[in-house]
This record gives C-alpha cells, structure tokens and sequence, in this order.
C-alpha cells in the first residue's frame, strides 16, 4: 500500500512473506534472520501450504516471489486476521462503546496503519503484552501463570519485551513476598522454555550464535535505511546531528551508547519508584521503543499498553492527564502533512533510503519527551515520599495518584 513506507518496497506485506520465507526451509539464520526460532517454528506448518515452485523455482530475486502466490496471501490474511483477534478479546472496559472507540483509535493510528502495510508480527506481541499487564498481578495463580506464559512468548516473538519482567521484581497488593519469588521463577522457566526449545527443531548448526551475529549486523547497518520511518532514540540523535551540523553521524558511537545506557537505567530506577501502573509500564513501553537500534514506527504500536491503562486504571484525574493524553495522541496520530523530504542531503543510505517527514520526527521526539516527563514525574514523587518521611509532614502534591500514596504513608508514620 506504502500508505506510511516511502522507502523501496519488497513486495506486498513484506515482514510477513520474508519471516514466512525463512519459516520454509527451517534455516533462517543462513538468510540474516534477527527473530529468535519460535516465530519461525510457528509459522513452518503455514509455509508449506505454498509451493515450493514459489520458493525455489520463480525467476525473482529473495523473498519477492513468495508474495507473488496467492496462497501466501491467504496464510497473511488468516494469521493477521487471528491476531487483531486475539487483540480485540485483550482489551476489556465496562461500556462496550468504549471498547469500540478504542479499537477503532487503535485501527486508524500511524503505528497500527504502518504495522498493517508491512504485516510485522509486532502485533501478536503487542496482543500478548496486553494480556501480560492485565493478569501478572490477578488474585489467582492461574490467571497470572497464563499472563507469565503470553511474556514468554512474547520475548521469544520479539526480544526487548524481556524488560516487562521487571514488573515481577516490584511489589503487588494480590501477591505475597513468597509468592513473588515463585512467580518470577515460574516466568523465568516459561520464558527459557518459549525461546531454547524451538532452537531444537531449528535445522542449523549454532543457530542462537547465528542469530546474535544476524542481531549485531543489522545493528550496524542501520543507516541503510535513511532517517526516515525510525523513531529509534539513535535515530534522533543523527536528526539532531543532521539538523545541526549538516551531516549523520556527529555524535560518536561510544557517546550514543554511554547515554543510551544512563537512559535504561535512569528508565528502569524511575519504573521501580513510580507509584503508578499506567505510568510504570508507559516508561517500560517506552524503554523498549526508544533503545533498540533499530525500532521502526510501527513499534510505536506498543504505546496502546498504556494508553490502555491510563483510560481503565487511572481514577484520579488532575491536569497533568491532559499533557499525557496530548503526547499519547501525538506517538499514535498518522501525521501526513508536510513535506514528504525534511533533509533530501541526507544520502545515509543507498540501499534502501527512506524519506524523513513530520511524522518521523513528531513522532520520535514525542517518545523521547513523553519519557523524560515520565522519570521526573516519579523522582519527583520518590522526592516528596522520603520528605513525608523524614518531616511528618504532607507536603502539596501535583500528582493525584503520588498524592494518595503520600496520604497513605503519612498515616502509617503518625501511627508509628
């Protein structure tokens, strides 16, 4: 459709046909894969629904010919069809008008219409996640054990949702200190269990070696897709560097790294000292947006976790909402207008260049300030719980939900 992608197109619903592709032989990582093996043991039963005339035989380079037959297209149809399906039953609220707006927000977002032009598995993932944040936390066992198995599965669809794990660690009112420890167990077992066993089907030799070599390759050939299309925090950076200097890459490998890495973990100490759950897992979201190398707009996709939360959780509304309710619509809003080239002289990429426009940069830089507000906000609240503690006393909140839990911890210290 190239509605969002501006970029040399692989044919229709490229991301699907070439994992489906990979997904064929068994042998991803020969082909560059970066997936880890489930996704491909997933989808091995599907390819084999296409003949081998489209995979080996048709006179066109790559995975371009198995676009061509229409068997694939019907294997696309189906599995995304199965997916928004399972996203559909994820997303839960008491007046069913509003769970139709919100599905229908969700369908028109710029992330969803670019995940949907290039058929990436992302949204399976997202649809896992959801469920995830819904149940990791629920009075029964059961229940959280079917939550812990959708993040296996998830990580071992797409890596960085490893970082939602870290929900676990935290404190949570339906669950018990020895029971936290139980549950994060069982989640480390069902993650090893989601990613190493499909290793075993996988028809290579070395194949988790294979494909971290596959991982840190594509990281580095990063700039052969252009400025464009990437809301990743490196992608910002040569914007900025573009912007400033005249050129890509100013700003030197080991200093991005540096501050990507004081960017994780300010990220992860202000998720650990948030007292709120949509904001918690909003800077997590955010987390596994922004630091990838290579994080393309449709991952924005991920922000309709917390969107979610924020719209079925947040029962304390004060004016900082509508700063967060404005970013929430700026990340998922499909911006079009404006020039399609902001910087035509950026040649960064001969392969298969991209076109920087608003929407990438709204976008992107939306990302990265929504987090920044996101850590001050809880090292703020952290700020005014150690001063509650130490003075006795209840000084004025601007967070409704910090200023509950502020309440709560002057009364227990005046008991005392």
């Amino acid at each position: 459709m190239n509605l969002v992608w501006n970029g040399q197109t692989s044919g229709i619903c490229p991301d699907f046909i070439e994992t489906l592709w990979h997904a064929h032989s068994l042998r991803p990582y020969q082909f560059g894969s970066i997936y880890p093996a489930l996704p491909y043991v997933l989808l091995f039963p599907f390819s084999q629904m296409v003949p081998r005339f489209f995979f080996e035989e048709l006179p066109v380079p790559g995975f371009n010919r198995v676009s061509l037959s229409p068997q694939a297209f019907l294997v696309t149809i189906s599995f995304f069809a199965l997916c928004f399906f399972i996203l559909f039953l994820s997303i839960t609220f008491k007046n069913k008008k509003d769970k139709y707006l919100f599905v229908i927000m969700t369908l028109l977002s710029g992330p969803f219409i670019f995940m949907l032009e290039r058929d990436n598995v992302l949204i399976l993932t997202v649809a896992l996640l959801m469920i995830f944040v819904k149940t990791y936390d629920a009075k029964d066992r059961r229940v959280c054990w079917a939550g812990f198995s959708c993040l296996a599965i998830a990580v071992a669809m797409k890596l960085y949702p490893v970082v939602f794990g870290l929900l676990l660690l935290g404190k949570r009112e339906n669950v018990a200190s020895r029971e936290r420890i139980k549950d994060i167990l069982t989640c480390v077992f069902f993650g090893c269990a989601a990613f190493f066993v499909p290793f075993l089907l996988i028809r290579e030799e070395n194949a988790i070696s294979q494909m971290l070599q596959n991982i840190f390759s594509n990281s580095e050939a990063v700039y052969r897709f252009g400025l464009g299309q990437q809301i990743s925090l490196r992608n910002m950076l040569n914007i900025v560097s573009y912007g400033i200097y005249g050129r890509v890459g100013f700003f030197s490998n080991s200093s991005v790294t540096i501050f990507m890495l004081l960017l994780g973990v300010m990220s992860v100490l202000g998720a650990a000292f948030c007292q709120t759950k949509w904001k918690k897992i909003a800077i997590l979201t955010l987390l596994i947006i922004l630091l990838p190398p290579f994080s393309m707009k449709f991952n924005g996709l991920y922000m309709i976790i917390p969107l979610y939360l924020f719209f079925t959780t947040n029962t304390r509304q004060n004016k900082s909402d509508y700063l967060y309710a404005s970013l929430f619509a700026l990340v998922l809003a499909p911006l079009v207008f404006g020039p399609a080239d902001l910087f035509p002289g950026a040649e960064v990429g001969a392969i298969a260049r991209t076109m920087c426009n608003y929407s990438t940069v709204v976008s992107g830089f939306t990302n990265v300030f929504f987090l920044g507000t996101l850590i001050i906000d809880s090292v703020n609240c952290m700020l005014r719980k150690h001063w509650n503690r130490e003075r006795g006393s209840l000084p004025l909140a601007t967070d409704a939900d910090c200023n509950a839990a502020l309440h709560m911890e002057n009364a227990r210290w005046q008991e005392r």
